[in-house]
C-alpha cells in the first residue's frame, strides 16, 4: 500500500533542531501530522497494545488523503508496520514508561459525532477561543497556509486556499473526501445538506465553500449562530458552567438538582471529578470549576419547566446548529449543549442533555473508581481559605482544615469525632486498614499507611487492633517526620499479608 515515495526522506531533520510535535487528527485508527516537518503518520500498537497506537509510522500524502476519506483503508498498511515491514518509516517508538511522544496533542474534543474526518476540526475547536488557549495554538501550528483572523483576542474565522498561491499543503486532508476540484454534489455527499448557499454545518461552526470553474477552490470557517441563555430551570443549571464548585450559584441550583450525593475520582493520578446530585445530574469538575453537565430528563421530570423532548428544548434554545445520528447540538455564549435520545430501555422523557464549557473536554464515560469526601479533601490542598469547596469541607463533622499563610495544607479526620466514614462511600463506622480501598499503599508500617495522589498524600494511622484512629490528607511537607514505614515492594509485599494487619 505504501507509495513509491518514502515520506521520511522529506524531513531532512526537524526544522532548526526543534523537537517533533505530533498532532492527532483522527482517533481510530490514530492518524495525524508531525507539524515541524508536515509529515503525516499513523499509529500502530507496539508496546502497550489494546488500541494504544503507540508506534508512529510516516504516511505518504496519498495515504494520508485516502485515510481522511476512509480511515479503514490504512489497515493493511498498519498490519505490515506491526509485522516490522516498514521500520524505515518509524517516526516514534515507545520506550520505557512513556508510550506517547514528549509533545503529543490528542484529537480535539467535540460533543457531537463527526460525519467526516479532517484537519478542519482543529480549527472548529479553536473558533471563538482566546488566543492563549491550547486549541488555538495547535490549530495555527498545523500550517501557515490557513489565514486565521483574530478579534478582541479571540479566533473568529479561518480562510483556506486550495489552489493557486498560498495553497494548503494537504488540501485533501482538510475535509476527508473533498479536495481541489470537488463539485457541489460531492460536498453534499460528505457534508450533508447545506444550511445556505454553499454553506454547511460543521458542529459549532459554519463552512462556506468557494467554487470556481474547475470546482472547489477554497473554504472559509466561521462560528455558528449563538442562542441566548434561556430563563427557567434549564438556564439556571446551564449558567453553572465555568462557576466554582460549591459556590453561590451551585448551591442555589440545588433546588433543581437536589443535594450532593456522590463525588467520584477517575484514578489516583487524575484531578478530574464527577459530582452526582440527588436527582441524577452529573457535574464534571476540573480545577475547582464546573466544566460539564450530564442532565438526564427522566431524573429531572418532576422539575417544573424542565424540557422533556427535542421540541421543548428547541422552544427554549432555538433550532440546533447541527444534527447527527439523532443528536442535536445547540450553542449558547461559551457553551455547547447536546440533546440526544434517551436509552430505549428507559420510560418517560426521551432525551438526555449534555453540556460543556467551550474549550474544555469532558469524559464521555467517566470511570468511577472511588467516591467519597476524600476527593474534596485532596482537592482543597493548596487552595485559599476563602475557596467555596474549603467551606464545604469545614462543614463536615469531625474534620479539621489546617492552613498556613491562608492556604490549605492538610485536612485531619479524627476517628473519635466520627469523621472517618466520610472518607470513602461505604466505609463502616469503625473502619480498619483494609477498609481504605486504594490498593497497595506506597509506604506502610506496623501502624501507618501512606498513599500518594496527584494532589497530595493520605496518611492513615491505626491502633493496636488494626482500627483506624485518624486520617490526614496533606501536602508532602506536612507528613510526620520519622514515620516507621518502608516502601511497598511488589514481589516482597502482598495485599493478603497487609490485610492481616487489620485483624
Amino acid at each position: 500500500m505504501a507509495g513509491p515515495e518514502n515520506p521520511t526522506n522529506r524531513q531532512a531533520g526537524h526544522a532548526h533542531g526543534a523537537e517533533p510535535v505530533f498532532v492527532q487528527v483522527v482517533a481510530s485508527p490514530s492518524i495525524g501530522v508531525e507539524v515541524t516537518t508536515g509529515t503525516a503518520w499513523v499509529g500502530v500498537d507496539r508496546q502497550v497494545g489494546h488500541g494504544s497506537a503507540d508506534a508512529l509510522f510516516a504516511l505518504t500524502p496519498h495515504q494520508y488523503a485516502q485515510a481522511m476519506a476512509d480511515p479503514e483503508a490504512l489497515w493493511p498498511f498498519m498490519q505490515e508496520c506491526w509485522r516490522g515491514a516498514h521500520e524505515d518509516l518509524l517516526l516514534h517508538a515507545p520506550a520505557g514508561g512513556s508510550f506517547r511522544p514528549r509533545h503529543w496533542h490528542p484529537v480535539p474534543f467535540h460533543l457531537l459525532g463527526r460525519r467526516w474526518e479532517g484537519e478542519l476540526w482543529w480549527y472548529v475547536a479553536a473558533l471563538g477561543l482566546p488566543e492563549s488557549m491550547a486549541s488555538v495554538t495547535i490549530a495555527r501550528s498545523l500550517t501557515d497556509a490557513v489565514r486565521v483572523t483574530m478579534a478582541d483576542g479571540r479566533m473568529v474565522s479561518a480562510t483556506v486556499a486550495l489552489t493557486g498561491a498560498g495553497t494548503h499543503p494537504r488540501p485533501e486532508a482538510l475535509i476527508g473526501g473533498l479536495g481541489p476540484g470537488s463539485d457541489r454534489s460531492e460536498a453534499r455527499r460528505v457534508l450533508g445538506e447545506p444550511v445556505g448557499p454553499d454553506l454547511y454545518a460543521a458542529g459549532s461552526a459554519r463552512v462556506r465553500l468557494e467554487f470556481g470553474q474547475a470546482g472547489l477552490v477554497g473554504l472559509q470557517l466561521a462560528p455558528a449562530p449563538v442562542a441566548p441563555v434561556p430563563s427557567g430551570p434549564l438556564g439556571e443549571v446551564l449558567a453553572l458552567l465555568g462557576e466554582p464548585e460549591a459556590g453561590p450559584r451551585h448551591r442555589a441550583a440545588e433546588s433543581v438538582l437536589g443535594g450532593r450525593r456522590e463525588r467520584w475520582m477517575f484514578s489516583s493520578a487524575s484531578s478530574r471529578r464527577l459530582l452526582v446530585h440527588e436527582r441524577g445530574a452529573c457535574l464534571h469538575i476540573g480545577d475547582g470549576r464546573i466544566l460539564g453537565l450530564e442532565l438526564p430528563a427522566a431524573d429531572l421530570a418532576d422539575v417544573t419547566g424542565w424540557p422533556q423532548n427535542h421540541d421543548e428544548v428547541r422552544a427554549l434554545l432555538g433550532d440546533p446548529v447541527d444534527s447527527y445520528d439523532g443528536d442535536d447540538l445547540h450553542l449558547l455564549p461559551g457553551v455547547e449543549v447536546l440533546v440526544r435520545p434517551a436509552p430505549d430501555d428507559l420510560s418517560g422523557p426521551r432525551i438526555d442533555l449534555v453540556a460543556r464549557r467551550r474549550g474544555t473536554s469532558i469524559a464521555s464515560r467517566f470511570f468511577r473508581w472511588r467516591s467519597g469526601e476524600v476527593t474534596a479533601f485532596l482537592d482543597v490542598l493548596g487552595r485559599g481559605s476563602d475557596d467555596p469547596l474549603v467551606d464545604h469541607v469545614r462543614g463536615i463533622a469531625g474534620v479539621t482544615v489546617r492552613e498556613r499563610g491562608g492556604v490549605v495544607v492538610a485536612v485531619d479526620l479524627d476517628g473519635a469525632g466520627g469523621a472517618l466514614p466520610a472518607l470513602l462511600d461505604g466505609m463502616p463506622a469503625e473502619p480498619r486498614r483494609s477498609d481504605i480501598r486504594f490498593g497497595a499503599p506506597r509506604q506502610y508500617g506496623r501502624h501507618d499507611d501512606l498513599w500518594d495522589f496527584e494532589q497530595g498524600w493520605i496518611h492513615a494511622r491505626s491502633g493496636r487492633h488494626g482500627r483506624i484512629e485518624s486520617v490526614t490528607v496533606c501536602l508532602p511537607d506536612e507528613l510526620p517526620a520519622r514515620l516507621h514505614v518502608r516502601p511497598w515492594r511488589f514481589g516482597r509485599d502482598s495485599m493478603d499479608a497487609w490485610r492481616v494487619l487489620s485483624s
